[in-house]
């Protein structure tokens, strides 16, 4: 819901013309549906259902995992050493990955 107010407020607020600027201004709903009264191109483009469909059937078996399964496995081991959970909060998220990555580093040395 957050989300989609957000993205509203976007849409429908004015971006100013700059004197030193070479970008268009006005509405970006505006610009997005009518691209043609700013001198440009719709670079909308088309996709049929069963083309999304098969992108999708791509990313079914994908895992939130985007390291090999040796390092995973230390990351894993180190995290349970540690007594360490992932946690929800991105921040946090941030202090143990750099954790993880200077620990990871010290074992390479």
């Amino acid at each position: 819901k957050e989300l989609n107010e957000m993205a509203l407020k976007w849409n429908v607020h004015r971006i100013r013309k700059s004197r030193n600027s070479i970008c268009c201004y006005g509405r970006p709903i505006t610009m997005f549906e009518a691209p043609e009264e700013f001198n440009t191109t719709n670079f909308i483009h088309i996709i049929q259902e069963n083309e999304l469909q098969l992108c999708k059937n791509e990313l079914i078996n994908l895992t939130n995992v985007t390291c090999g399964p040796t390092i995973s496995e230390l990351c894993s081991i180190i995290l349970a050493e540690k007594v360490i959970c992932i946690p929800d909060e991105s921040y946090s998220i941030i202090d143990v990955y750099i954790m993880l990555r200077n620990k990871l580093k010290d074992m390479l040395e």
